[in-house]
């Protein structure tokens, strides 16, 4: 039987029949008669931050100081997909004129527009997470480049999550007046994140989940996989199943409807409302596309905004250089 201690705030086992009468429950089935009553503050589980928490009317999950009638704590591994190992080394670098410093220390430029690049190849249809941080720059910009993939126009510390499309190499390459060092950074994406809430059906499979994110990203994922691969993408808004599915860094983005934005990777600043709208929209931004298939087949191109059911299952396939 079971017998609650005040002291350790949990069930203990009791063996001895002398304990036995209509407060507690017997573990072989005996029927408890009467209130279980529990403290004002206590928890069920294997202790008070991985159980079930109780204080002042309200439940916490992952807290013992629940400031809501249920407030559910999230962890790391819930909030961004998982990445791999580092991929650079100190190795199989190549710096251009230019260029100075080391993968540990960074890479400090000074003139001209040689490239710094280094032999790693990409895996086609692999997803990858480029981080770069930038210090002492105080003019121009650079360009990163690998899989196939590029983002132009950096200027300060941040990420880059593409889809490669090739075997490319990474290539870092700059303005001639860029004058900042950069330490880089690639892992790749090994898998999706999973969802703080999920509700299942009859049959066990999930039909509805809520995916959380860093506060400071600003996201709201609703619905069975989406935004399960997001990494750093922020200020995006996705409602239906597996709507911004693929997004790992794009940011400013609104998806809904089924599929809405799925193959969206780095792409930002689009708006998809029906279903498998934007479906195969990679790294395009400013897209605007209302309706069911609406701009289904965009993948790169930019600025589109057709009237609802308009280019439904049109097929561009022009890829523009993705800019801030």
């Amino acid at each position: 039987m079971l017998k609650w201690n005040p002291i350790t705030g949990q069930f203990d086992e009791i063996r001895s029949i002398a304990w036995l009468d209509g407060r507690f429950v017997n573990v072989t089935g005996d029927t408890m008669t009467g209130s279980l009553i529990m403290p004002a503050e206590s928890y069920i589980g294997p202790s008070s931050t991985t159980g079930v928490y109780f204080k002042g009317g309200n439940v916490g999950i992952g807290t013992v100081s629940p400031t809501a009638k249920l407030q559910i704590n999230s962890i790391a591994s819930y909030e961004s997909a998982t990445l791999g190992s580092e991929l650079l080394s100190a190795s199989n670098w190549t710096l251009g004129t230019g260029w100075s410093g080391d993968f540990s220390t960074g890479f400090a430029h000074t003139s001209g527009t040689a490239d710094l690049s280094n032999t790693l190849a990409a895996v086609v249809n692999n997803y990858y997470q480029i981080a770069y941080t930038v210090t002492g720059r105080t003019a121009g910009s650079f360009t990163v480049a690998f899989g196939g993939q590029s983002y132009s126009g950096r200027t300060a510390t941040g990420t880059f999550g593409p889809r490669a499309t090739t075997t490319g190499n990474l290539i870092i390459t700059p303005t001639t007046d860029f004058n900042g060092t950069i330490v880089v950074s690639i892992k790749q994406i090994t898998a999706n994140y999973g969802p703080t809430f999920a509700l299942y059906d009859s049959t066990g499979a999930s039909s509805f989940e809520i995916r959380n994110s860093l506060a400071s990203l600003n996201n709201t994922f609703i619905g069975v996989s989406s935004g399960a691969r997001n990494t750093t993408g922020s200020n995006n808004t996705a409602f239906g199943r597996t709507t911004l599915y693929s997004n790992t860094t794009g940011y400013n983005n609104s998806a809904q409807g089924a599929y809405a934005l799925y193959s969206n990777t780095t792409g930002s600043a689009n708006s998809a409302q029906g279903t498998q709208s934007l479906y195969y929209n990679t790294t395009g931004y400013q897209n605007s596309a209302q309706g069911a298939y609406a701009l289904y087949s965009n993948t790169c191109l930019l600025y589109q905004s057709p009237s609802p059911g308009l280019l439904r299952h049109s097929y561009a396939v022009f890829c523009l250089e993705k800019k801030k």
